[in-house]
């Protein structure tokens, strides 16, 4: 039995469904699943998990139940599909109870186009939902970014999540789970031309007074899109994804403290 095989057959065992055997979705995940085995993207790659701080290390087989579960969840039928569908389906996953998120149709609008190096423009669609949360899709020249399955992108699957005040609200503004910051955010990778990574940023600013976001490992900063959204592009740094630090700034250039939760516990 492959690694490919063993790997999905595991994912079936925990109660993810993985596409039929021998279907295109399945052809699709096992050649993704054995790129990621024979090492040619994560190899001495760290990224850095939503939920903390530290940047670790992760075993190829974690990568791989990721990208496996990815897979499953989103269908090859989605990578070009419209962003109104692809919000319908809210492709990241099965979300918490109470945490499900339905958009508003009418709200789904494109918020930036953003030209990445030797890659083209790369398109942020974002959308409300009806619990007040928010979706978020980046479309690349090839489809929707990490649906693909095609080794040159990666990070946040499209969909439809709370925002980090209501999930920062719901655990009770506790020291226990996340913090407020000062720039609610996802991140996705593309790869250029040349083999070279570029983290795209996204998100919303909760803070008073901001005027802009930076990036604090590179310095680069972006101006706020209708005056609450932003989108930056930077080169990705020491061979890390997602090893960001995005900080909302005043137009001093100082970094601001997120304006929501307890205040001993708000960061940039």
């Amino acid at each position: 039995m492959s690694d490919a095989t063993e790997l999905l057959a595991a994912l079936r065992d925990v109660g993810i469904d993985a596409p039929a055997a021998g279907d295109a979705g399945d052809e699709r995940v096992r050649s993704a699943l054995q790129r990621e085995i024979d090492g040619r993207r994560w190899r001495g790659r760290r990224l850095r998990l939503p939920f903390g701080t530290r940047s670790i290390t992760l075993m190829p087989a974690i990568l791989l139940v990721t990208i496996a579960t990815t897979g499953a969840a989103a269908t090859v039928a989605l990578v070009n599909s419209s962003p109104t569908t692809l919000f319908q389906h809210s492709s990241q996953g099965n979300p918490r109870p109470g945490q499900r998120q339905t958009v508003i149709p009418s709200t789904v609008r494109k918020l930036a186009t953003v030209d990445v190096p030797d890659v083209g423009p790369i398109q942020v669609w974002i959308a409300d939902t009806e619990q007040h949360g928010t979706c978020w899709g980046v479309r690349g020249p090839g489809g929707w970014l990490t649906l693909a399955m095609d080794n040159r992108s990666g990070g946040n699957v499209p969909g439809c999540a709370p925002t980090r005040k209501q999930i920062v609200v719901a655990q009770g503004n506790s020291s226990v789970g996340l913090a407020p910051t000062s720039a609610d955010y996802l991140s996705n990778a593309v790869r250029d031309s040349r083999g070279r990574w570029w983290d795209v940023y996204y998100g919303t600013v909760t803070a008073n007074g901001a005027a802009a976001v930076r990036d604090q490992a590179t310095r680069k900063t972006a101006p706020l899109i209708d005056g609450q959204y932003f989108v930056l592009v930077v080169p990705q740094t020491n061979n890390c994804e997602g090893c960001d630090n995005i900080h909302a700034i005043d137009a001093n250039g100082t970094s601001l403290p997120a304006n929501y939760g307890p205040e001993r516990y708000r960061t940039p």
